[in-house]
């Protein structure tokens, strides 16, 4: 047994259920793969309508006058090619009628199918030139789908359509032409398939490109990629380095103290040399009392411990750190107080006689 009817016996039938005909593409994979399953077995295959679900059948014929009148055996005066040439024919016309059912509707909704059905997916490995060929012939088979011929400014659009954006950009360039450049000039395209040819020679031009590189004995050039490690035998106390940022550009930046740039304010050292410091904050801000009302001392610690001393209290180890200064008002005040209290008494005295 050869390998070709090896793989043919393992083939099955498909079968069309209702649930698989509401799939995006599900008749369409369905009558494709009835074509390849009626090639492979030949008389033994079954007929389209005898790989669709009877309900489905039902409702076609009673919706939209789709209907199989052929019979689904080998009449008796037709040769096999005959018979399977009928076969093929009654689906095909079957098929048509059911693509105008599911067909998308308007300009919009067609060109939105074909993108999604046709989308320009790369296969590694594969020939370059045989996928842009297997692209092309991939959305042909999509418009029969559509149930109507789309004008040709229309099949253009739904054909760049299929490709990224930048490769639309390029056919789309491309495509324009250039009337004006004398006999090297070229005409504008007016049809898809023109597109399609230039696709097919960009890919032509890839694989030359490689032929070319292994004649100058180059590899192929292929991104590297970061060595993989097993976290198992990673070292758990390694940290991955991190991410050094760039320094931020100081040049515009102006000082609002000295006015100068390159720094910010906080950062400024010419003011911090200017202002000596005592006890951490500036002298000038120390030296200048605060005003004062209403004859209040204006030495708060001062008169604090003056009354204290009035009260007959005192603060252990506060006078310690006193200046001379403070101690002689303190002195003075205590003094001014027992004279005006001496100079009471007499008054009163006076007064009670």
């Amino acid at each position: 047994m050869t390998s070709s009817s090896a793989s043919s016996s393992k083939m099955v039938a498909p079968y069309l259920t209702p649930d698989r005909m509401l799939e995006f593409g599900g008749f369409a994979a369905h009558y494709e793969a009835w074509r390849q399953y009626e090639a492979a077995k030949g008389e033994d295959a079954p007929s389209l309508q005898e790989t669709i679900d009877p309900t489905v059948l039902s409702i076609w014929g009673r919706r939209h006058g789709i209907t199989f009148t052929g019979s689904t055996k080998r009449l008796d005066d037709e040769t096999l090619d005959q018979y399977s040439t009928r076969r093929q024919t009654e689906a095909a016309t079957a098929a048509k009628l059911v693509f105008v059912i599911i067909a998308p509707k308007g300009e919009k909704g067609s060109a939105e199918f074909i993108s999604r059905a046709c989308k320009w997916q790369p296969v590694p490995g594969a020939s370059v030139v045989l996928q842009a060929d297997m692209h092309e012939v991939k959305f042909e088979q999509k418009l029969l789908q559509l149930g109507y011929e789309p004008a040709p400014k229309e099949l253009i659009k739904m054909y760049l359509g299929c490709f990224h954006s930048r490769m639309q950009q390029e056919l789309s360039t491309f495509g324009k032409g250039n009337p004006n450049a004398g006999d090297a000039g070229r005409a504008a395209f007016t049809t898809w398939t023109e597109y399609a040819n230039k696709v097919h020679e960009m890919a032509k031009a890839i694989e030359n490109a490689e032929h070319f590189r292994s004649l100058f004995g180059l590899k192929e050039q292929k991104p590297k990629e970061s060595p993989k490690v097993d976290p198992k035998k990673a070292d758990p106390g390694k940290k991955d380095n991190p991410t050094v940022r760039p320094k931020k550009d100081l040049s515009t930046v102006q000082c609002r103290k000295c006015n100068q740039y390159d720094h910010y304010a906080d950062k400024c050292q010419a003011k911090k040399d200017s202002e000596p410091e005592t006890r951490g904050r500036p002298t000038g801000a120390a030296s200048q009392p605060k005003s004062t009302d209403k004859g209040r001392d204006p030495t708060p610690v001062a008169r604090r411990e003056f009354n204290r001393a009035g009260r007959g209290e005192r603060s252990p180890g506060r006078l310690d750190g006193w200046s001379a200064s403070m101690v002689s008002e303190v002195a003075d005040e205590l003094e001014a107080r027992l004279a005006a209290k001496s100079k009471a008494k007499p008054d009163l005295s006076s007064d009670s006689e």
